[in-house]
């Protein structure tokens, strides 16, 4: 990007290329509070779920997921440009976050007013509607705040947004148990729910000043802003459709079929992102290494890329065999006899993380080659692939339908589709094939020797 590029002043904090060690490193921060994550969400899932029912559990996963809808646009789409702009150009750190945040804060304005008004026109049992709506448009104006996290992404030291989150995790994970200690009824829950992320960002702003200093480095550029926005909202209308296609599952099943057959399908989608957000955070953290091996080699990029590929599916395949084979007696020992057809929504489901894997991986190719216009086409095909068999398959299978259709959608989108736009999507779909065959394990075993002569450079 033209408009970020410059000397490096005194003070910058340069991002400097990783070893596969410090990749281990820091993906075992974020392993380590996933872990951690697993087992509170674990333990309040179960408790929560059981106090309230498929029904409640149903209508508290169908807000949430109507949050997360209105959430995805206030990033822009300018997160993974972020993270590669800190990557190449620290020296700019200020300007990008001066620039980016303002900007969030104003369609994350339009957002709150946008589920503040869903909320309050809905017919769910929630006695003042009008206030869990101002509730949740106050949390998703503060979430536009939370820039700084991918600066921490970007030096590879997700310690600290790892702080932030379980801090806030456990805090209110104990709000949690204190609700259901105390019979509240399930209003209580939606605005613990409301308020969570809100706690997060708060928490990573301190964080940000304690490491990076005060906010006075921040300044907004309009040529920055035109530039940001420009490559940004393909990606802004991607990661609306990538929302719809990832959380309007529930909604549908909450209007097409029931409360009920919602908190199923909300119980087994738990599951199945845990298991998406341990990829999710080992791409995370081998995003800065592969942005500086393509500016060393292309081959050395594309060789990063296929191990990565190959390792997330060879660890999600297994992982997914294994939670087929317990899904009916995890189901009832954590939730209980009422929540056994969730089971074989999730023997569905699970399947998905390994697509979301590989979509997630090209999805840095994709941005770092300037393939915003395809990143926007395969976000809306999958959205509408998705809305489409859940039309179809919801009315008749409820929460088995929508796992289904989220499966077909997410394979058109992060693998079929690459088929119909260019030879070098073509290519990453024989990859990414490759991937998904296990055909690539021979790179998986080249990795221990090169880490090493990785560690000799360093």
């Amino acid at each position: 990007m033209s408009e970020v590029s410059g000397p490096s002043p005194a003070g910058a904090v340069p991002v400097e290329p990783r070893s596969w060690r410090a990749i281990a490193a820091n993906f075992a921060w974020l392993c380590g509070e996933r872990a951690f994550d697993v087992l509170i969400t674990l333990l309040v899932t179960v408790l929560v779920a059981r106090y309230l029912g498929p029904e409640g559990f149903g209508t508290l996963g169908y807000l949430i997921g109507l949050a997360a809808l209105f959430v995805s646009v206030v990033p822009l789409g300018m997160d993974r440009i972020l993270l590669q702009e800190f990557v190449k150009s620290p020296q700019d750190t200020g300007r990008l976050l001066g620039t980016a945040t303002p900007l969030r804060l104003c369609i994350a304005l339009a957002a709150g007013v946008g589920i503040g008004v869903a909320i309050s026109v809905s017919d769910l049992p929630l006695g003042n509607t009008t206030l869990f709506g101002f509730v949740f448009a106050a949390g998703i104006i503060i979430e536009a705040l939370g820039t700084p996290q991918t600066l921490f992404n970007a030096h590879t030291k997700s310690r600290f947004p790892v702080f932030a989150s379980t801090a806030v995790r456990a805090a209110m994970a104990i709000v949690r148990l204190g609700l259901v200690y105390f019979a509240l009824s399930l209003p209580a829950f939606i605005l613990v729910a409301a308020v969570e992320p809100a706690l997060f960002v708060l928490v990573l702003l301190i964080l940000y000043r304690m490491h990076f200093g005060d906010f006075s480095s921040w300044r907004f550029d309009p040529r920055l802003a035109r530039a940001l926005l420009g490559r940004g909202l393909p990606l802004l209308f991607a990661s609306l459709a990538t929302a719809i296609l990832m959380r309007v599952g529930v909604v549908m099943v909450e209007r097409l079929a029931s409360d009920h057959e919602a908190g199923f399908f909300v119980a087994a989608v738990r599951i199945g992102d845990v298991c998406g957000l341990l990829a999710a955070n080992l791409i995370a953290s081998t995003v800065p290494t592969l942005v500086s091996m393509k500016s060393q080699s292309a081959e050395q990029y594309l060789d990063g890329l296929a191990r990565l590929m190959q390792g997330a599916c060879v660890a999600l395949t297994l992982l997914a065999a294994f939670l087929c084979l317990i899904s009916d007696p995890l189901m009832g020992i954590l939730l209980g006899p009422s929540f056994l057809g969730a089971a074989a929504v999730l023997r569905i489901y699970i399947w998905t993380t390994p697509l979301i894997a590989l979509g997630l991986i090209e999805l840095q190719w994709l941005i770092g080659e300037g393939y915003e216009t395809f990143v926007l086409l395969r976000a809306v095909v999958g959205a509408m692939v998705n809305i489409v068999f859940n039309l179809v398959l919801t009315p008749r299978y409820g929460a088995d339908g929508a796992a289904a259709a989220a499966l077909i959608a997410q394979f058109a989108s992060c693998i079929l589709l690459n088929l119909a736009w260019d030879s070098r999507t073509r290519a990453m779909f024989v990859l990414q094939m490759r991937a998904l065959t296990w055909l690539n394990l021979s790179l998986l075993w080249a990795l221990r020797t090169d880490g090493a002569k990785a560690e000799d450079r360093v």
